[in-house]
């Protein structure tokens, strides 16, 4: 039986590692007696997995700093807080806005002495 050489293609990792079947070992086996791409391709399969690995990175370190500072921040009092980053100051055009304030009623009294509506 003639398989497409993009299926072993698929398969030369497992194949590499021993983890398929009997039969499609065989397959394979046969297939790769045929084929030199496909012989090639499983030789740098096999050279892949038998160099050195790549250092690991670590990236434990950053993960933890962000741990503790997320701690720390949860067991922060609000007034620690406060104090952490300052006392709130208004924004710009909330201290130079000279708008005149819009009360929904008058505040001066009437011939009635009571506050009324605006309408």
């Amino acid at each position: 039986m003639k398989i497409p050489c993009a299926v072993v293609r698929d398969l030369l990792p497992l194949y590499a590692e021993n983890m398929i079947e009997e039969e499609t070992h065989a397959l394979v086996d046969e297939h790769l007696e045929e084929c030199p791409e496909c012989s090639k391709k499983l030789e740098e399969i096999k050279a892949e997995a038998a160099a050195p690995a790549a250092p690991a990175v670590d990236t434990a370190k950053p993960l933890l700093s962000l741990k503790k500072m997320i701690n720390k921040r949860r067991w922060m009092s609000p007034q620690e807080e406060t104090l952490k980053r300052g006392p709130a100051v208004p924004s710009r055009s909330m201290r130079t806005s000279r708008k005149k304030r819009c009360w929904p009623f008058s505040l001066t009294t009437r011939s009635t002495g009571s506050i009324q509506s605006r309408k």
